[in-house]
């Protein structure tokens, strides 16, 4: 009896430890608050636009619909966003992608990080503009090429937002993209 209840006491104290740790925010979270928006699952759909530049790996994307699902929420001491997303390219394959966004306290930036499943590292920053959130990134797509971007998302409310994506490719301007994303 006395062995359980000793079990009991130390289940106890870890549960109330580990509610304590997950409230306790980092200092840099109130540059991030606003971020909250974010936190969830979202589904992004788009059509790939013409003129946008063949895949050596994907192939021909212009009239292909891509779905994303994308999950984000707060790294512990709520010090960073990680977000894990699924592109899925109608008749193709599926890219995994992870992200962190964080505050650089050197450079006093909200800071952008992306790895994938294939080619590319992302990095950029993010800024708040109003209503509006702007993400400038750089990075290289699944051929190699140097890609440039800059994302602009707006909510229309805490369920609904739109992303709207113009890019470089190797320095070739590619046709403006527009996600329209859903909480779900």
């Amino acid at each position: 009896m006395c062995r359980s209840s000793a079990v009991y006491s130390l289940v106890f104290v870890l549960i109330v430890a580990s509610q304590s740790f997950a409230q306790e925010a980092s200092k840099a979270y109130p540059f991030l608050k606003e971020l909250d928006v974010f936190s969830g699952t979202f589904e992004g759909t788009t059509t790939v636009p013409s003129g946008t530049a063949k895949s050596e790996r994907l192939g021909e994307l212009q009239g292909k619909k891509v779905t994303m699902l994308l999950t984000t929420r707060w790294a512990p001491g709520k010090c960073a966003q990680v977000a894990d997303a699924s592109y899925s390219f109608e008749g193709g394959e599926t890219i995994l992608g992870t992200s962190l966004v964080g505050w650089d306290q050197k450079k006093k930036q909200i800071t952008y990080r992306e790895f994938t499943t294939h080619k590319g590292v992302w990095n950029g920053v993010v800024q708040r503009d109003g209503s509006k959130w702007v993400f400038l990134i750089e990075g290289y797509n699944l051929d190699g090429k140097k890609v440039v971007q800059k994302h602009i998302v707006k909510f229309t409310d805490n369920d609904h937002y739109t992303l709207i994506a113009t890019s470089t490719t190797d320095g070739e301007p590619q046709p403006e993209v527009t996600w329209k994303f859903k909480r779900i």
